[in-house]
């Protein structure tokens, strides 16, 4: 089964230990927005993996819109300028990145985040420190208290072995969450009321060192609760537990009530791939986006997977599943119905280029490359992008043997040729 979730784009969003937004995006069906920062570990598809800002113990996994906006916020950009534009293809792992998407949580699954826009940074901004009891909950971040220093704790990860330190200071606030006449009620405490083994439910933010800007930012807990039990847990075996929730994307082969047999999109070793389904399997629309205005999903039946139609399956693999075409791959937790896959993306430079199409030397890695033709059409657009300065509107003849070009093409057909213009170096 770890060959077939290697040939299929892994779609997850793993944020065990920020459950305020979690919470918060459950309250609210449509969502939420959220920004979230760190250093690209590993980049796919449909989906990224960073490691978050300012901890050494926390990772994520960001779903990738199909419209996500990539940015280049490497050098502010003049007054009155726009941001410079990338591709994903732009994104290599040791960036450090800024994303802004929005959060939704459904019943009994875990956060899901989605990033609309991801800017790549020199350095992390940095954030504002969160309020504290005034009802405006900021990201927090749950452990079991290790132990303490006079200016530091420690604590252990939920679910793993994984630690992190936080420091604090005079200002940082101690409560512990006590239940009273059936009520709830915060009591003040010190650090040395906290014992090993305790919950924690801690909201830090990064300060730099009194020394100066150029020591490490280090987080500083703001508030440290102790509770009875973490807000939010999955059961065993239901969510962030499960550290991969694989996505297929693919075309309904076909369905019978039970079993849904999906043609894989873009698969070289595996054409397709089996799911089964169960009475919490949900089923989805995303319309399309219309101007600046989100689409909010659409609720469909099984009913409507007909042979045919294009679909995203968030699904739960079976360990023991071989890698061959056709075998049940796991259960289907979410099925997605969309109009069209994502575009493709093809790097490199112009080989050859004329009105009906371009070829060029595409990267497939860094060392290797393979000769790439795609069709131009009349409803082709053409940019050019150049750093510092707002992407601009071009056309054929601005494109000659030997650019340096981003392609995004669908089904053969391209729908954007990016020339992208490389300052000299002085």
């Amino acid at each position: 089964m770890k060959k077939v979730l290697a040939t299929i784009a892994t779609v997850a969003l793993v944020l065990g230990m920020f459950t305020g937004l979690v919470g918060a995006a459950q309250k609210e069906d449509k969502g939420m927005g959220g920004m979230f920062m760190g250093t690209v570990q590993q980049i796919g598809q449909d989906s990224l993996t960073m490691k978050m800002a300012f901890t050494e113990f926390m990772t994520a996994k960001v779903i990738l819109s199909p419209d996500c906006k990539y940015l280049d916020l490497t050098n502010p950009p003049e007054e009155g300028k726009e941001p410079p534009a990338l591709t994903k293809a732009d994104i290599k792992a040791g960036d450090k990145i800024v994303c802004k998407g929005k959060i939704t949580k459904e019943e009994d699954k875990d956060a899901v985040f989605t990033a609309m826009v991801v800017s790549k940074v020199k350095e992390f901004p940095k954030p504002r420190p969160p309020q504290d009891d005034k009802g405006d909950r900021k990201p927090e971040i749950m452990g079991l208290f290790v132990s303490a220093t006079d200016t530091a704790f420690t604590m252990k990860a939920p679910d793993s072995e994984k630690t992190g330190t936080f420091n604090y200071n005079e200002k940082t606030k101690f409560v512990r969450i006590v239940e009273k006449d059936g009520k709830k009620e915060r009591q003040n405490i010190t650090i040395k009321d906290i014992k090993p083994g305790d919950k924690l439910v801690v909201v830090a933010v990064p300060l730099k060192d009194k020394e100066g800007d150029d020591k490490e930012r280090v987080m500083t807990a703001v508030i440290v609760t102790v509770v009875d039990k973490f807000p939010e847990l999955p059961p065993p075996g239901e969510g962030r537990r499960e550290e991969r929730r694989p996505t297929a994307i693919g075309s309904v082969k076909s369905f019978d009530g039970k079993n849904l047999i999906v043609e894989l999109w873009k698969n070289k070793n595996i054409k397709t791939a089996g799911f089964t389904v169960d009475e919490k399997t949900k089923v989805l629309y995303f319309p399309k986006q219309d101007g600046d205005k989100r689409p909010e999903p659409v609720e469909k039946k099984l009913e409507d997977l007909k042979p045919g139609q294009k679909v995203m399956v968030d699904f739960r693999p079976n360990e023991d599943t071989k890698p061959e075409d056709g075998v049940i791959a796991g259960l289907a937790i979410r099925i997605v119905l969309i109009d069209e896959f994502p575009p493709e993306v093809a790097m490199g430079e112009i080989v050859e280029i004329s009105a009906s199409s371009v070829t060029i030397n595409a990267r497939i890695d860094r060392e290797n490359t393979e000769k790439v033709t795609i069709q131009i059409t009349s409803d082709t657009k053409f940019v050019i992008m150049k750093k510092g300065d707002k992407p601009q509107e071009a056309k054929l003849s601005d494109f000659a043997k030997g650019d340096k070009v981003a392609v995004d093409y669908r089904d053969g057909k391209a729908l954007v040729i990016k020339k992208v213009m490389v300052p000299e170096k002085k």
